[in-house]
């Protein structure tokens, strides 16, 4: 059986296959069908990642949450413990502890206010 990091190194090297016209492509695809379920729809807090070049652009969807009057919350790292910050396009960023852009704040979400995650495997 194929563990998670052996199985995000095989998504990678799947990604740097695709042409720019696939990626976007796909991308376009997966954002559509993330905006038709009824989830998305109904939620209130969308939590979401700050995607890095390689993964699926986040920004999309963080722009569609924010179009739809939803709050957006995004992880951050701190004392070694992932928390959910708000953020908006107010936010000051920093580079985090394992390289990910993070807002500065560290005013926490309570994980009963976040109606859905959006994670990339």
């Amino acid at each position: 059986m194929i563990n998670k990091n052996e199985q995000r190194q095989l998504q990678k090297e799947a990604l740097k296959t695709l042409s720019i016209h696939q990626k976007q492509t796909e991308s376009n695809r997966l954002y559509q069908l993330l905006f038709e379920t009824a989830a998305w729809q109904e939620a209130g807090t969308i939590a979401v990642t700050l995607s890095m070049p390689i993964e699926l652009d986040t920004a999309p969807v963080i722009e569609a949450a924010w179009s739809a009057n939803k709050k957006t919350v995004v992880p951050k790292i701190v004392n070694h413990q992932m928390i959910f910050v708000p953020f908006d396009d107010g936010s000051s960023l920093q580079t985090g502890q394992l390289s990910i852009r993070e807002p500065v704040t560290e005013v926490a979400v309570s994980a009963n206010k976040i109606d859905m995650v959006i994670v990339q495997v």
